[in-house]
């Protein structure tokens, strides 16, 4: 259930071995409220996205600024992000799943429900094995494992034309909202939107529509949520698989928790079922691998946002980084980290040795002094 990109990832991973299955989306390919971001990290993880490429548009810089009069940060990218449109990653995705020998079927359905004589019932169609990629939201996490809460955070979202050959994509943090606002440009538009944490004060409707209107103001604006883990996660996430069912991407809360960003872990996370299934013939041990893949990472990122954003230390870097180039650096590592998915432990030790170098050779003179 859920034929969005990581549905129909492994709807077209387990048609092509032969498994008959059935996508069932009532609207797929459809426009989901995101940035679109496609990271190095996911196109080499995932190679077959070099087809859909050429439709995205490649990001090389990224410009961040804060509700304060300080200069912008402007940073290099190493390796460029690919931002598409999720229609469009949707119906590329999806196409491949059809040419694979998955049916696709545009109909709405309800929870589905054990079936007596094994397996589960959608509709009037009896199915084997359930697997859930129907969102944040998910109606298939209610059936498999109703005790399963995850994270809800918050988007806000409008589109705006594209300002001419534009390639660098812009990140605005703000004190008193627990996330970040975001500009990426796509091919024929910009997506602006935000994102914070669930139940704070920064997460309201009004607050998120005022962080996008900052930005790109008078636009009509649209929400959705995305879905990262609670913690602490149960040791091996077995509520995510079991014998007969997988959750996948956000309706498994595998939204990374600092970002926002989903689109990575639910292509990751259709590949590892896929890999467990075509396996074991049973998605058993798909929740432990998830957690042994993505436990660490998801801890870590929770940290991070609790640092960038509650603590504030976002708009520390980009205020202090005209007087002390050491807070470019930092930045810098942090974003190229999320960018190729580095480990915490990584960016926060390219971070301090960036820190430690710059501070070493450029600021030998105090603040407002010239440097040597």
């Amino acid at each position: 259930m859920g034929a969005g990109p990581a549905g129909a990832r492994i709807a077209e991973r387990l048609a092509a071995c032969g498994v008959e299955v059935v996508l069932w989306d009532p609207r797929a390919p459809w426009e989901k409220p995101c940035g679109g971001g496609l990271t190095a990290a996911l196109t080499d993880a995932v190679p077959e996205l070099a087809e859909v490429l050429p439709r995205s548009r490649p990001v090389h810089s990224v410009r961040i600024t804060t509700d304060q009069t300080v200069p912008p940060l402007e940073l290099e990218l190493r390796r460029p992000i690919h931002v598409i449109a999720r229609q469009t990653l949707g119906a590329w995705q999806l196409e491949r799943a059809r040419a694979a020998g998955a049916q696709v079927c545009a109909m709405a359905v309800r929870t589905p429900v054990r079936d007596a004589h094994g397996g589960w019932r959608i509709a009037q169609t009896r199915v084997r094995f359930l697997i859930g990629a129907d969102g944040a939201a998910s109606t298939v996490r209610a059936a498999v494992a109703p005790g399963l809460k995850i994270a809800l955070e918050p988007t806000r979202l409008t589109y705006v034309p594209t300002e001419g050959d534009q390639s660098e994509m812009l990140l605005r943090f703000e004190r008193g909202i627990d996330g970040y606002a975001w500009d990426f440009p796509r091919p024929d538009h910009r997506s602006v939107g935000a994102v914070a944490a669930p139940r704070t004060a920064g997460s309201t409707r009004a607050r998120l529509d005022s962080a996008v209107a900052a930005i790109a103001p008078g636009g009509g604006q649209h929400g959705a949520v995305v879905g990262s883990a609670l913690y602490p996660m149960r040791r091996g996430y077995p509520e995510i698989g079991g014998d007969d069912f997988a959750l996948l991407g956000d309706a498994a809360g595998l939204a990374d928790p600092a970002t926002g960003e989903g689109i990575a872990n639910a292509l990751r996370s259709a590949d590892w079922a896929a890999d467990v299934f075509l396996s074991d013939r049973s998605f058993r041990r798909y929740g432990a691998l998830v957690a042994r893949r993505l436990g660490a990472e998801l801890r870590d990122a929770r940290w991070l946002r609790y640092l960038l954003y509650t603590r504030g230390y976002a708009v520390r870097l980009v205020a202090g980084a005209p007087g002390r180039p050491s807070f470019l650096r930092i930045s810098e590592a942090l974003i190229n980290g999320a960018n190729e998915h580095w480990s915490f432990a990584k960016q926060a030790v390219h971070a301090l040795l960036a820190a430690a170098f710059v501070r070493r050779k450029f600021e030998t003179t105090p603040i407002g002094g010239s440097a040597t």
